[in-house]
């Protein structure tokens, strides 16, 4: 909250003065900081000012910094290989300008769209590739770590290495900066009532998707809400509540709606 309130007290000053550049630097934290605590309606209004902005630059960093977000405007919506493509368009502006923080997060967030698109192998092999090359960047950022860890687990899970994924999850959970980064907290809850469902043990589960919901239906965050939804449903089938999970099927098909309707 403090960062935020920093960022907007200077775009303010920024915006006075008219100084394009630095208006760009704030717009792209706060649109940073507004899609790690899933305020997407937040982040598209962001997104929106900081595009308006780049019209009227060529600096090289902040042309990085628009496609970086383009990217995650495109995750948010579920557009994955058009956001692959963002994030790609990243990557040569980041090594031209040895943007390494930059670089590696564009990394994982192509790592998580490759989860989405079920290209669990290509994950796994991107998760070894980034932890043998970045390491250094990963461990020193508390956001990018979680998110790694977050990728690499879900990964796991889909390889059905459930052990190796239990471990990654007790990480995040016991992570001190996770519950400061709601997106990544709900993340961690989805990755343990998974964990458990593939235990065995869809009651346990259940607890941790029921904190996901409350803070998920709290935010603006479609995407991530549509997924939470996902697996209550698995959840409550698993447990012969056909009910209840066809509630939650509903939602979660209005939630498609929705989703569609705003692209």
């Amino acid at each position: 909250e403090e960062a935020k309130i920093i960022f907007n007290h200077l775009l303010k000053i920024y915006t006075k003065q008219a100084h394009t550049e630095n208006m760009c630097f704030c717009l792209y934290r706060l649109a940073c900081i507004a899609y790690i605590q899933g305020e997407m309606k937040k982040f598209d209004a962001l997104f929106h000012d900081y595009k308006t902005l780049i019209l009227k630059t060529e600096h090289r960093k902040l042309l990085a910094e628009y496609a970086f977000l383009k990217g995650l405007k495109e995750l948010s919506v579920q557009h994955y290989e058009q956001a692959i493509q963002a994030f790609l368009n990243v990557i040569p502006i980041a090594d031209e300008l040895t943007l390494v923080n930059l670089k590696v997060s564009a990394l994982l967030s192509i790592q998580k769209c490759y989860l989405f698109l079920d290209y669990f192998d290509l994950s796994l092999e991107m998760s070894d590739e980034l932890w043998l090359t970045y390491k250094e960047s990963i461990t020193s950022d508390a956001g990018q770590l979680i998110h790694y860890m977050l990728n690499r687990a879900h990964t796991l899970y889909a390889l059905e290495r459930f052990e190796e994924m239990n471990l990654l999850i007790t990480k995040c959970e016991v992570h001190p900066d996770l519950h400061m980064m709601p997106t990544q907290y709900v993340q961690t809850l989805l990755a343990r009532a998974k964990y458990c469902m593939a235990k065995s043990d869809p009651h346990t589960a259940m607890s941790s998707l029921e904190k996901a919901l409350t803070l998920t239906e709290e935010q603006a965050d479609i995407s991530l809400l549509s997924e939470v939804y996902d697996i209550v449903i698995d959840n409550y089938e698993m447990r012969g509540k056909t009910k209840q999970a066809l509630y939650y099927a509903k939602k979660r098909l209005e939630l498609q709606k929705e989703l569609v309707k705003n692209q």
